[in-house]
């Protein structure tokens, strides 16, 4: 007799498996794991036909979620495997019913606050990417895990900004992907991954629903650059790519180098090493 194909959610909530407790009251649970930007999320409603949710068990932001998908008899009997989600912090709780429901959303931000939240304000020079990564990491108390050029840089101000969004807003600068995933930050080269073989492949009958979209809407072969040497007022030019689709701007930049690195996240996997 064949065994059905089915999945699980591992759940574990301050460090404690909750996954027994709750097994059968999950109705719905979703996990977004975006390439850059953004915090990876979790939302899980359960339906809280014993009144617990409402009660004892009822969620604080601000707890820690970790999540497993597992998959049991997936492709064929016997191919069972399952994916890390990742660490999460609560930041959503709603209740509704009856009947009752509880419904937590989580995103995989550091443990302390101020990596998201408290603004500072610091010139950076004669720093590389890394450098300053490392520094946020540590101040954050998470780990980093770089995978790119370390790009260096004279000078750079945090005007303001939490350190979340100006590192994110560095690495965007530079063609390169950050997000937080696990307790780490993890910045890495998207055009690189991009060009990658692929680690899986999806056919058409592993698919229960899906969605495509492709768009020309923000998407560039080529861009021509207009910036200013930072030691005197001369305006320069710099082209990055090719085609016809070229998009002109103006930006700040320590050179032609740094200009030309910079514009590459704006350009297409196909148009960023010409």
């Amino acid at each position: 007799m064949s065994r059905a194909r089915r999945a699980a959610i591992q759940i574990e909530y301050e460090h404690v498996d909750i996954s027994e407790d709750i097994e059968g009251m999950i109705s719905t649970y979703s996990y977004t794991d975006v390439a850059s930007g953004e915090s990876d999320a979790v939302s899980i409603t359960i339906e809280d036909r014993e009144k617990k949710w409402l009660g004892g068990w009822a969620p604080k932001k601000g707890d820690r979620v970790s999540t497993n998908m597992l998959f049991y008899n997936w492709l064929r009997e016997g191919h069972n495997w399952g994916t890390y989600c990742g660490s999460f912090q609560v930041d959503d709780v709603s209740m509704s019913g009856p009947p009752a429901v509880c419904t937590i959303g989580a995103v995989s931000i550091p443990r302390k606050e101020a990596f998201n939240e408290e603004e500072r304000t610091k010139n950076w020079e004669s720093v590389t990417i890394r450098e300053i990564a490392s520094e946020i990491a540590a101040r954050a108390g998470i780990a980093l895990y770089y995978e790119a050029d370390d790009i260096p840089i004279k000078t750079l101000e945090q005007d303001k900004q939490t350190d979340c969004k100006f590192l994110y807003s560095v690495c965007e600068k530079y063609g390169l992907a950050m997000k937080v995933f696990g307790e780490k930050i993890i910045i890495f080269d998207e055009a690189r991954y991009e060009s990658a073989a692929p680690v899986l492949t999806l056919q058409y009958e592993d698919c229960i629903r899906y969605t495509y979209n492709s768009t020309m809407a923000g998407t560039y072969t080529g861009a021509k650059v207009r910036y200013s040497d930072p030691g005197s007022s001369k305006r320069h030019y710099v082209s990055v790519g090719s085609g016809s689709r070229i998009k002109e701007m103006n930006v700040e930049a320590d050179g032609a180098a740094d200009a030309a690195v910079g514009q590459k996240v704006h350009l297409p996997a196909e148009g960023r090493d010409v």
